[in-house]
């Protein structure tokens, strides 16, 4: 008899143990200010700062208004990481339209991967004179760059996650300059 209850109570707790510790389609994300993060880079870091980002830099000052009163039209640049995490760019642009559409201060003109930036400034000076009510008023384009600090047991990561504007306005003395950017950083640690 004694056994039968140390055999019950014994298959109780594992069965609880099993229940609770395989909970399938759940995700808990823990609070970062609580543990310290032992992984890389992700997408979503960038999502998170670049929803941070862009409202101030589309706010800035140094961005002159439309003489139609519209929010200006942005055009996606390329992204250029110096980094050991590898991003998909059609993911990255994706991630940028969603901030862009989402923040409802600005319009999306176009995205073109693998296009450099000069070939943007390029057309926009071919369009010098001509009616450009759909050309792209800006391009945001991005830079992420990885500086390493090697300690006993850990690898910190800093990623300096950078977003610019460059002016595509042929109208604009400052046409092919960047205008404006906003700069964070973004400190992983990795267990070595």
């Amino acid at each position: 008899m004694k056994n039968f209850k140390k055999i019950t109570i014994f298959s109780l707790l594992a069965s609880f143990a099993f229940f609770t510790g395989c909970q399938s389609g759940k995700t808990v994300r823990l609070d970062p200010s609580q543990v310290e993060e032992y992984r890389d880079l992700t997408i979503r870091d960038l999502d998170e700062f670049s929803a941070r980002m862009f409202p101030n830099l589309i706010s800035n000052p140094a961005l002159q208004k439309r003489p139609d009163n519209l929010p200006p039209l942005i055009a996606i640049g390329p992204m250029t990481a110096k980094t050991t995490a590898e991003f998909s760019e059609s993911i990255r642009i994706r991630g940028l339209q969603k901030v862009i559409t989402q923040s409802g201060l600005a319009r999306i003109s176009s995205s073109m991967t693998g296009s450099p930036v000069s070939d943007y400034v390029r057309f926009a000076r071919s369009q010098q004179g001509r009616s450009v009510a759909n050309m792209p008023d800006y391009l945001l384009t991005q830079e992420i760059e990885e500086l390493r600090e090697y300690q006993k047991k850990v690898l910190n990561k800093t990623y300096v996650y950078t977003i610019k504007l460059v002016d595509l306005r042929p109208v604009s003395p400052t046409l092919g300059n960047v205008i404006v950017f906003e700069s964070e950083d973004i400190v992983k640690m990795v267990r070595r």
